[in-house]
């Protein structure tokens, strides 16, 4: 573990590296389930109280955030709070009761365009997505259980769809950072949240946003993870597995592109490792069928230990930031919310299926 340095304070944001606090929410839509009981290895031991540490950090940020600031954050009440949603699953109800407050907001999309964030910092497209994802956990975890706020974030995001079908956040094809996504990402996080919500009705979109996928050029981690993910979704195997190409690049690139060092990803190949880049990559991997193949599994494991070897005493991860190096409360938050959300979802006691498959 980290404990070079403390973790950021609550809401020390840097202007130079934070280009909008909007924090990347992540979910899976993950179905979790505790498998037999099989005596845990002491890197079982590691994961899970790595996973508890993080959770009962973020349980505490992500319940100051509101009465502290008097509105709701993406990096905490959105990001921090689906890998709540997902790391505490498994785990007491107490684990989950920081969720409450994050609850009550995401169970109200019609009410998201009037967060009382700074606007020189808010990008509201991101906003829904990443609220969105977190609703969408909610949602198929049963935190939430009137499906009606998910189809209404739905519709909002729906509106945002750029004419080639991604939904665009960065200017360029950017890595994006744990506060941006990257439009590789964020499109492919639409695509599932559009395919629980109402594949039918959305159809066209989730194509289209496939299709953009299918041809996006990948050359830094997070666009392989975002193709990886988008393609991934059970839809896509039955349509003549049209995508089986796109998905085999970008797990070819992410194994490439891992540290033999260390086990980490950074942002482009060769590149030093970050928490956030290693996470998105893991995340992608374990999603079906990946996960499956020998080569995928030894890198989960040896990304799953540059994670643990690099998380702070207190439960945290140290930010990744464009350029690299830079302090972040956000970006802090948001690092640490995919790094949970990383170790959760590619635990061998923890099987993950996404809603929707057989």
């Amino acid at each position: 573990m980290k404990r070079n340095r403390p973790q950021p304070e609550r809401g020390s944001v840097t202007r130079s590296n934070l280009r909008t606090p909007m924090a990347l929410s992540l979910s899976l839509a993950a179905a979790i389930a505790l498998s037999g009981c099989v005596a845990p290895s002491s890197s079982e031991v590691d994961s899970m109280e790595a996973g508890q540490r993080a959770i009962h950090y973020l349980s505490r940020e992500v319940a100051a955030w509101n009465p502290e600031h008097n509105c709701f954050s993406c990096h905490n009440n959105g990001d921090g709070a689906a890998a709540l949603i997902v790391g505490a699953y498994p785990h007491e109800e107490r684990d989950r009761a920081a969720l409450a407050g994050s609850i009550e907001w995401l169970s109200k999309p019609q009410n998201w365009h009037e967060n009382k964030g700074d606007p020189e910092f808010s990008d509201f497209k991101l906003a829904r997505i990443q609220f969105g994802a977190a609703l969408l956990a909610a949602t198929e975890l049963h935190l939430i259980t009137n499906k009606e706020p998910l189809i209404e974030a739905a519709r909002q995001i729906a509106l945002d769809q750029e004419t080639d079908g991604s939904w665009k956040i960065e200017a360029d094809n950017s890595p994006g950072s744990p506060v941006t996504y990257g439009n590789a990402l964020a499109t492919a996080r639409v695509v599932e949240i559009l395919s629980l919500a109402d594949k039918a009705l959305y159809s066209r979109q989730i194509a289209a946003a496939r299709q953009w996928l299918g041809e996006f050029p990948i050359h830094n981690t997070t666009s392989a993870a975002g193709v990886l993910l988008g393609l991934n979704s059970p839809e896509a195997f039955h349509l003549n597995d049209a995508y089986a190409q796109s998905r085999e690049t970008a797990a070819r690139f992410l194994l490439r592109a891992q540290s033999n060092a260390n086990g980490g990803w950074g942002p482009f190949p060769n590149s030093p490792p970050e928490p956030f880049d290693t996470a998105a990559a893991l995340i992608a991997l374990t999603s079906p069928p990946s996960a499956s193949l020998p080569e995928v599994r030894r890198a989960i494991a040896a990304g799953r230990a540059y994670l643990l070897s690099s998380q702070f005493e207190e439960g945290g991860w140290p930010e990744t930031t464009r350029p690299a190096g830079e302090q972040s409360y956000a970006q802090h938050i948001s690092t640490t919310a995919w790094c949970l959300m990383a170790l959760t979802l590619s635990a061998d006691e923890i099987s993950v299926q996404l809603i929707g498959q057989p």
